[in-house]
């Protein structure tokens, strides 16, 4: 028995924890452009990563956009081929820009940022309502980005609520939910 904790503790202390599902559902009557999906690490500050192409992704009222990773439970859904629009291209920023220095990231497919997802979780996205007629924003992760929780926009009568959530010790899911108010 005790050599069985040992090995999960190991196995879970090697994993690390990570990301196996972000799920954004629009239960408003307006239209979610969803310009960016940007994760961070578990730790420290770098690597992180942010979707590319396509951009903006749209989410009708009613509907719902999932990244899910069905083939590895301890890597962020990077490579994601059941969700409705495929984000095929991701940023990798490995450190701060520095004026005058080749740029610290790289622009990777989907399939080659894939590998290095381990470790790697939601941190927010960045989305428009109705084209950016009905307000803009950012929800996720507390953050520099990210400054309520939830998010409300009255002129506009909607309303954005993420909540993040350990479904074991090293497996974590993000569910972003957009209402009308």
């Amino acid at each position: 028995m005790k050599k069985l904790f040992s090995l999960l503790a190991l196995l879970l202390a090697i994993g690390g924890y990570a990301q196996k599902t972000v799920e954004i559902y629009n239960f408003s009557s307006k239209t979610v452009s969803l310009s960016m999906v940007v994760t961070k690490p578990a730790s420290g500050t770098y690597p992180w990563c942010a979707s590319v192409a396509p951009s903006p992704i749209y989410i009708a009222p009613g509907d719902s956009y999932i990244l899910e990773n069905t083939a590895n439970a301890y890597r962020f859904p990077f490579h994601s081929p059941g969700s409705p629009t495929y984000i095929t291209n991701w940023r990798r920023v490995t450190a701060p820009a520095s004026p005058g220095a080749p740029a610290p990231w790289s622009n990777m497919l989907s399939t080659a940022v894939w590998p290095l997802g381990n470790g790697q979780y939601f941190d927010y996205i960045s989305f428009y309502m109705n084209n950016g007629m009905a307000g803009s924003g950012n929800i996720g992760e507390p953050s520099f980005w990210v400054t309520a929780n939830p998010l409300i926009n009255t002129a506009n009568q909607w309303q954005v609520d993420y909540s993040g959530d350990f479904v074991s010790p090293s497996l974590y899911f993000s569910t972003i939910v957009f209402t009308d108010i």
